[in-house]
C-alpha cells in the first residue's frame, strides 16, 4: 500500500463522523452479542446469518461513506442525510429484533431513535423522520403476530413523539448554525474588505504625506533669500507651520530705491491656505512697483477679490516700502497685527488695522509714512506669535512686547531665535496652534 493510500484509510478511519458510526457499530452489535451469550430464554433468537450481514453491511456502509465524506464528495449535511437513508436495513434488522426479541425491543428503539445524534444539526428532519417510519414499519408487525408485548407500544410511540421534537430541535440548529456560517463568512468578507479599504487608505494616506512634505519643502523655498539685499538693511525671518503646509508667509523684493516688505496670514490652514499664500506672494510681485505700501495692498486686493471670490478665505497682510537712501519708509496694514519698531528703549506700534485683503474690491488703506534712522529695528509678525497660550490660557502678547525690549541689544538673528525660545517655554506642554512667521529688520 501507497504512502498516498495509508494516509487516505487513516482519515477514514480517523474523522470524526466515521468514529461516531463505528462506535454506533461497536456498541449496537456487542449489546446483541451479549444478550445472545447471556440471555438462557431470548439468546438463542439471536440468529448468526442476520447479524452478520447486520456488521458487514454496517461496516461495509460506513467505509464507503467515510471514504467519500474525506475524498470531498459531500458536504457535513449531505452526508448525513445520506447516511441515514443508506443505513435504512439498519432500521429494517432493528424491526426485526424488537420482533424476535421483545423484552429488549424499548433498547432496539432508542438505538434507532438516536441514530441521528451524532449528526445533530446537520441531517434534515425528513430524513430522521424516514428513518422512523421504517424502524416501526419494520416493528409493527409483532402487533399482529402477538410476540411484542403491549408495554412496548407505548414506548414505540412515546420515542415517535420523542424523535419528531428532535428532528424538529435539529433541523432549527441547522438553520441557526447556517444562518450563522452565513454570518461569519459575510463578516470575514467584512473584515477583508475592511482590511483591503484600510490598506488601501494607509497607501493614500502615505501618499499625502509624502506630497504634503514635498509641499512643505517646496513653499520653505518660497521663502526669500534675505542676505545681500540691501547694503543699510539686515534681514532675518523664520517660519514655522503648524502643519506641513501653511497660511503665513513674508516676502521681500529689492525694488528701484529699496525695499518691498510683505507679511500675510491666509485664514485657516493646510493645503487651501498654502495655495493662496502662493496667489497672495503673486500678487504682491505683481504690483510692487507700486510706489506706496497702501496702492500695493489696493492692487493685491483686487487680484484676491477675484481669485477667492467671496469664498472662506481671506488675508491679512502688512506691507512697507523702505527707502535706505531718503531715511524713510512708509507701510499700510490690512488687518493684520501691527509692525513694531525698536528705537534704542522704546517700542512702538506702527499703524492701524483696516479691512483685510479679499472681501470687499473697492476697499482702500492709508499709506503711513515714517522716519528712519541707524540702529532701528522693525518686526513683523503673525498672530501665531501673540496668540500662542500659556498652560494656564495666558496668551504671549505682553510677554511679547518685554522680551522685544529685553533682547533688543541682540544681533537679528540671535533676537530672533531667542524670542522663539521664550514663545516655546512659555507654551509649555501644548502643542503649536497655529503658523508662525517673523521677519526682523535692523537698519545699519
Amino acid at each position: 500500500m501507497s504512502g498516498r493510500s495509508r494516509s487516505t484509510l487513516f482519515r477514514v478511519l480517523t474523522n470524526p463522523a466515521s468514529l461516531a458510526y463505528f462506535r454506533g457499530l461497536g456498541i449496537n452489535a456487542g449489546t446483541i452479542l451479549l444478550i445472545a451469550l447471556f440471555d438462557p430464554v431470548y439468546g438463542t433468537r439471536v440468529q448468526l446469518v442476520p447479524f452478520a450481514a447486520f456488521v458487514l453491511y454496517y461496516s461495509g456502509t460506513g467505509l464507503y461513506l467515510s471514504y467519500r465524506l474525506v475524498r470531498g464528495k459531500h458536504t457535513l449535511e449531505s452526508w448525513f442525510d445520506l447516511a441515514l437513508i443508506v443505513s435504512l436495513p439498519v432500521a429494517v434488522y432493528y424491526g426485526y429484533l424488537s420482533i424476535e426479541l421483545p423484552p429488549y425491543a424499548v433498547v432496539f428503539w432508542i438505538w434507532g431513535t438516536t441514530v441521528g445524534m451524532p449528526g445533530f444539526g446537520f441531517i434534515r428532519r425528513r430524513f430522521w423522520l424516514i428513518w422512523m417510519l421504517v424502524l416501526f414499519g419494520s416493528s409493527s408487525p409483532g402487533f399482529f403476530l402477538g410476540t411484542l408485548e403491549p408495554r412496548n407500544a407505548l414506548w414505540m410511540v412515546w420515542m415517535l413523539i420523542l424523535t419528531y421534537y428532535m428532528t424538529e430541535t435539529s433541523n432549527h440548529l441547522k438553520k441557526n448554525r447556517r444562518n450563522l456560517s452565513q454570518n461569519l463568512a459575510q463578516t470575514k468578507k467584512n473584515r477583508r474588505d475592511l482590511d483591503q479599504a484600510h490598506r488601501k487608505l494607509r497607501a493614500a494616506s502615505d501618499r499625502f504625506t509624502d506630497e504634503l512634505k514635498i509641499a512643505g519643502k517646496m513653499q520653505q523655498q518660497l521663502l526669500p533669500p534675505l542676505i545681500g539685499v540691501h547694503s543699510r538693511l539686515e534681514f532675518v525671518g523664520r517660519y514655522l507651520a503648524m502643519e506641513n503646509v501653511g497660511g503665513d508667509f513674508y516676502d521681500v523684493i529689492k525694488i528701484e530705491g529699496g525695499v518691498a516688505v510683505l507679511i500675510a496670514d491666509v485664514t485657516g490652514h493646510g493645503v487651501a491656505a498654502s495655495l493662496i499664500t502662493t496667489m497672495t506672494k503673486a500678487a504682491f510681485h505683481n504690483h510692487k512697483l507700486k510706489r506706496s505700501a497702501a496702492a500695493i495692498l489696493k492692487g493685491m486686493n483686487t487680484d484676491l477679490c477675484q481669485y477667492l471670490g467671496g469664498g472662506q478665505h481671506f488675508v491679512s497682510a502688512a506691507c512697507a516700502i523702505f527707502e535706505p537712501d531718503l531715511n524713510r519708509m512708509h507701510f499700510a496694514n490690512a488687518g493684520h497685527p501691527p509692525p513694531i519698531r525698536i528705537r534704542q528703549s522704546n517700542l512702538n506700534y506702527l499703524g492701524d488695522e483696516s479691512l483685510i485683503l479679499g472681501v470687499d474690491v473697492g476697499q482702500s488703506w492709508s499709506d503711513h509714512v515714517l522716519d528712519m534712522v541707524k540702529g532701528d529695528r522693525f518686526l513683523f509678525y503673525t498672530d501665531g506669535v501673540t496668540e500662542t497660550r500659556s498652560d494656564d490660557f495666558q496668551m504671549y502678547e505682553d510677554r511679547f512686547k518685554e522680551q522685544c525690549l529685553a533682547l533688543r541689544a541682540n544681533h537679528p538673528e540671535q533676537f530672533v531665535d531667542a524670542l522663539l525660545r521664550d514663545l516655546t517655554l512659555f507654551r509649555g506642554s501644548g502643542p503649536q496652534t497655529d503658523d508662525i512667521a517673523l521677519l526682523c529688520l535692523d537698519v545699519v
